[in-house]
């Protein structure tokens, strides 16, 4: 409703500014009239886009009504929904399929309705490469310098090839030690591929690309962006992070390769993430196959051949856990990664907690929470104190107030805090590299891993708890006065689309 009438505001003062103009006999309203014709054309095209979220949409309808000739530049950087070059190369391509062992396909009879109801969405995702499993060697992270001590323990035990995608790279001491202990294996004669986003690789020198590719370290960067800014798909982003060794260990969560995910950065100090680590489990295939697409969709090379694949002993897999990872990105129609948080947060009965350094929701993710928590669940939600881009965070405020105002305790992090995750009453999670915004919606590939069951369940439960005790809760603020700020956060999250 505030939109419709800041909009309305605008539009009456754009048709009085027409109208003077015209009267005026200032030929600069044919121009002004111009604009305005051709962005309700646009709207329109936008309106009968089927690869649009509802409230992107109206973000983008009233962007580009709102500001006649700009939003529709807007919409041409940054609005198309749709990758339609990956899918036709990668997901409809016949070089591009594996057949899996079915035999490791774990049988959901043990679950319950709630959860069920979970493995039911995934399984009819159209061109899904997953399906439910199970597994029990977890490794759990908050330390970033823990992760990747981690890693490079992995790195130096590998036998056959070492598999890296991070959304950002960028060169620093972290970067520095990861190649160090790469070139070694390089040279042992282990096949290494690194992915790192078009934008965020931005920070990766000539000399390191250097270094990497004379030792035969294999680097590319997903959807560099074009020479032609008006190019449809630059807005697009690789923001996964995965990393597999031999087919046989897979890591995802929110670090990516930079000294702050190490806490090397005297701004953020410790930096508050989340990642898992599997092992001997076929799950490990799900992610080797989300690499070897996004490394055939920028070269060609079909890594989907069984010298990827390893055979588990089904000895190895009667696991605790049911491991359903998926993925989601602007090649799809569908909106796996949002509608999979809501399908969640509506399977709850008592608890839902949430973490996320970006929490700008669409209304019916928002709705679906203040309907669960007016229907007596009690939801938490930890956002960051130290933000590190205090645009987003006036934005993701706006949300407190009504949240709040349906029992929703919302806390904030002494610090900041990037990590990911959703629990569902203690007995199911979703982790992985989405946020809570339109960009994780619509115009990032991500990674997502849902888990039911099992101790790795206690242990995301106990680092929530850790993590809202070392938060403070934000007080119910009445919502008087700082007109000019809720004006900017209105603005802002009309706006939101494009963060």
């Amino acid at each position: 409703m505030k939109r419709i009438m800041v909009v309305a505001i605008w539009a009456l003062f754009q048709l009085g500014l027409l109208i003077y103009l015209a009267i005026s006999l200032d030929f600069t309203y044919l121009t002004y009239l111009a604009q305005i014709i051709s962005g309700i054309i646009l709207s329109l095209y936008i309106l009968s886009d089927r690869s649009k979220l509802t409230t992107s949409k109206l973000s983008w309808i009233t962007i580009v009504l709102a500001l006649p000739g700009i939003g529709a530049v807007l919409f041409f950087l940054f609005g198309f929904g749709k990758m339609a070059s990956y899918k036709k190369r990668v997901l409809e391509s016949s070089k591009i399929t594996y057949k899996y062992e079915r035999s490791y396909l774990a049988d959901s009879k043990n679950l319950d309705e709630r959860q069920r109801k979970l493995v039911g969405y995934l399984d009819n995702m159209n061109y899904r490469t997953s399906f439910l499993q199970k597994a029990s060697d977890f490794t759990t992270y908050t330390s970033g310098r823990l992760f990747f001590d981690d890693i490079i323990k992995d790195i130096r035990s590998a036998k056959k090839y070492i598999h890296l995608e991070f959304y950002i790279i960028k060169d620093g001491v972290l970067l520095t030690q990861i190649i160090n202990e790469l070139i070694p294996k390089a040279m042992e004669g282990l096949e290494i591929r690194i992915i790192t986003d078009g934008l965020g690789g931005r920070f990766i020198s000539y000399y390191n690309e250097n270094l990497m590719k004379a030792n035969n370290i294999q680097l590319i960067y997903f959807n560099k962006p074009k020479l032609n800014a008006f190019y449809k798909t630059t807005n697009f982003r690789d923001h996964r992070k995965i990393a597999i060794i031999d087919g046989r260990i897979s890591y995802t969560g929110g670090y990516n390769i930079g000294d702050e995910y190490i806490d090397l950065s005297d701004y953020y100090g410790h930096w508050q993430d989340f990642a898992i680590r599997i092992e001997n489990s076929s799950v490990v295939s799900e992610f080797e196959t989300y690499f070897a697409q996004h490394w055939y969709f920028e070269t060609q090379e079909n890594l989907l051949v069984k010298d990827y694949y390893p055979i588990f002993k089904h000895s190895t897999l009667e696991g605790d856990t049911y491991v359903y990872p998926y993925v989601d990105g602007p090649d799809s129609d569908e909106t796996f990664v949002r509608d999979m948080f809501i399908k969640a947060i509506m399977q709850a009965n008592k608890r839902i907690v949430i973490s996320s350094p970006y929490f700008i929701p669409d209304s019916v993710l928002y709705d679906s929470l203040i309907l669960q928590a007016r229907s007596g669940v009690e939801i938490i939600l930890i956002t960051p104190g130290l933000p590190d881009k205090k645009i987003v965070k006036l934005a993701t405020e706006s949300y407190y107030y009504d949240l709040q105002n349906v029992g929703v305790k919302v806390y904030e992090y002494n610090g900041f805090i990037h990590s990911k995750k959703l629990l569902i009453d203690d007995d199911i999670a979703i982790v992985g590299t989405a946020n809570f915004d339109m960009r994780s919606f619509n115009l990032s590939f991500e990674v997502c891993t849902l888990l039911m069951n099992g101790p790795v369940l206690k242990d995301i439960n106990n680092i929530f708890n850790q993590e809202i005790g070392n938060s403070k809760l934000v007080p119910l603020v009445e919502r008087k006065g700082h007109v000019l700020k809720r004006l900017l956060q209105v603005i802002l999250r009309l706006f939101a689309p494009l963060f």
